[in-house]
């Protein structure tokens, strides 16, 4: 495992994987980060893949990108980080460090509970969305469509926006426990 760190604080933590179709030569590696998106103390959690050739006095990037379950889950590892943080850290991908709150928790919600003509309603978007099971995830776009459509005359973005409001108070401290958790890892390995 490698380390980078910053002011002192360790602010990554990268390891090797197999990836399928990998070929010879190639490395391939997954990253847990710590990234400062949008300014001091909205840090939030990152895990990434990339995939490098080296060759030729030179270090070509091959693929990057989010990690999916499916690829890491295929690419063997039995380390501790396979199996303690792991699994954290794909429920806090774009999760702030410190609330455990997805990017754009409210407004993300509401798109994926079907209140824009944009988008219908997607229980397993929201689901991911949230880190809530799907089972959760169609009670809530239920609620949420049930304020949006049951108003009046015209659908109501600000019905539905509170009850939005109401289920993520919900879900903060969960979220919340988590971010704590993986910042102590954080803190371990430091």
């Amino acid at each position: 495992m490698s380390v980078w760190i910053n002011n002192g604080k360790r602010m990554e933590m990268s390891w090797p994987i197999r990836v399928r179709g990998q070929q010879k030569g190639e490395e391939a590696k997954a990253s847990l980060r710590i990234s400062d998106l949008n300014g001091p103390g909205r840090e939030h959690f990152s895990f990434t893949h990339e995939v490098t050739w080296k060759g030729f006095g030179r270090v070509d990037l091959r693929s990057c990108g989010v990690l999916s379950r499916d690829t890491y889950l295929r690419s063997g590892a039995t380390s501790f980080n396979a199996l303690h943080i792991v699994p954290l850290a794909f429920d806090l991908h774009l999760c702030n460090v410190h609330t455990g709150e997805p990017t754009h928790a409210h407004a993300n919600a509401l798109y994926w509970c079907g209140t824009s003509k944009y988008q219908d309603a997607d229980p397993s978007a929201l689901s991911r969305h949230l880190r809530v099971g799907i089972d959760t995830a169609k009670v809530f776009v239920a609620e949420v469509r049930d304020a949006y459509l049951n108003t009046g005359e015209h659908p109501s973005h600000e019905a539905a926006s509170q009850v939005m409001h109401r289920i993520i108070d919900g879900l903060r401290p969960e979220w919340k426990r988590k971010a704590d958790e993986l910042r102590r890892v954080f803190e371990v390995f430091a």
